[in-house]
């Protein structure tokens, strides 16, 4: 082989090393690195390689390493969620020390839906698909056949996060399943829940569930007010799980850090909700000393799925400035005005 010929293969193998080399150290990009617009690699407390959303406004980090979650949703520094420390967390573990923390997200219905570990608690693929957009992916999940993917996009300029999953049966069987938040953002605050006493079902706007095997439909709490057509829930109430049946679409919760946390998601007379008392929207408030969060659960339409058919369902976030009132007490027309100025659906 002549002088020519041979610079031109060592030229091609090197070209080949290099671009393989380079692949390479982008799969295993250490913190800090850089991904796409608005998208970069951090650590996260005992979670290495963590997915950061970021604006001017507010910061998001998704953990894919224990189930698809948003692990910090901040602005001005201070994260909404209820973080805990997860570094020794036993996955034998039981009751509240098996718990996950922060944006936990579920397949429903709560009392129908069998799942295994897989979408809970599994190793979720992350894979950057756009600017400030991340998507998170589950292996099927080996007790339903179900498959789950999140796809998570921050806006470019505001606190909006756009969240959707899409579920998919890869089973043999039909599966009945539904969209279920449930985030666990910081104790203390307030919940502001719109509702319409024309057509509610029940009769005091929501309903409680006492001990997991009954609902009560006339419930009465002194942690919740009846303000017009809102319900406030100004902190834990004797038990803490709650139904509603939602018909505008959004649910705020007012935090004692001076933040504004709203969630927006679609909501239909025509649909199938598969909780028990029909409700599409749930607040899980306990006492501090047993869990220092408030779950915030807006909760999708049921829907069988046929072997390889999907369901989709997008939820919108918000997180906006609004100090916590000196004397506790949240007017909820005023916190309806901003939802409807501030935190406005496409």
């Amino acid at each position: 082989m002549n002088s020519y010929w041979l610079s031109l293969v060592v030229a091609v193998i090197l070209l080949v090393t290099s671009d393989v080399t380079a692949s390479a150290q982008t799969d295993i990009a250490p913190a800090g690195v850089s991904l796409a617009d608005g998208v970069a690699l951090v650590d996260v407390d005992s979670y290495e390689g963590c997915y950061e959303l970021r604006n001017e406004t507010a910061r998001v980090v998704l953990g894919h390493h224990r189930g698809g979650r948003i692990l910090v949703y901040e602005r001005d520094g201070k994260n909404v969620l209820y973080l805990k420390d997860e570094s020794n967390w036993d996955p034998n573990a039981k009751g509240i020390e098996k718990h996950l923390s922060a944006g936990r997200f579920d397949v429903g219905p709560e009392q129908l839906q069998v799942r295994g570990a897989e979408l809970w608690e599994g190793v979720w693929k992350p894979e950057v698909i756009g600017s400030r957009t991340v998507k998170l992916s589950s292996e099927v999940d080996a007790a339903s056949g179900l498959q789950v993917e999140r796809v998570f996009r921050l806006d470019e300029t505001t606190s909006r996060l756009t969240i959707t999953q899409t579920v998919t049966n890869r089973g043999t069987r039909p599966v009945r399943q539904c969209f279920w938040s449930r985030t666990f953002a910081n104790h203390g605050g307030v919940v502001i829940v719109p509702c319409d006493s024309n057509r509610s079902l029940m009769p005091n706007l929501y309903c409680m569930c006492p001990n997991g095997k009954t609902i009560n439909f006339r419930p009465e709490d002194p942690a919740i007010r009846r303000v017009d057509d809102f319900l406030v829930i100004d902190g834990p109430p004797e038990h803490a799980k709650l139904g509603m049946d939602s018909v505008r679409g959004w649910v705020a919760y007012q935090t004692r850090q001076n933040q504004l946390f709203v969630k927006r998601f679609p909501v239909s007379n025509l649909a199938e909700y598969g909780e028990l008392a029909g409700y599409n929207l749930s607040i899980w408030y306990p006492q501090k000393a047993f869990v220092p969060a408030c779950e915030v659960e807006p909760i999708g339409p049921m829907k069988k799925l046929q072997p390889n058919e999907s369901d989709s369902f997008t939820v919108d976030w918000w997180l906006l400035p609004r100090a916590f009132p000196e004397d506790g007490k949240v007017d909820p027309a005023q916190v309806e005005a901003v939802v409807e100025r501030d935190c406005v659906v496409d």
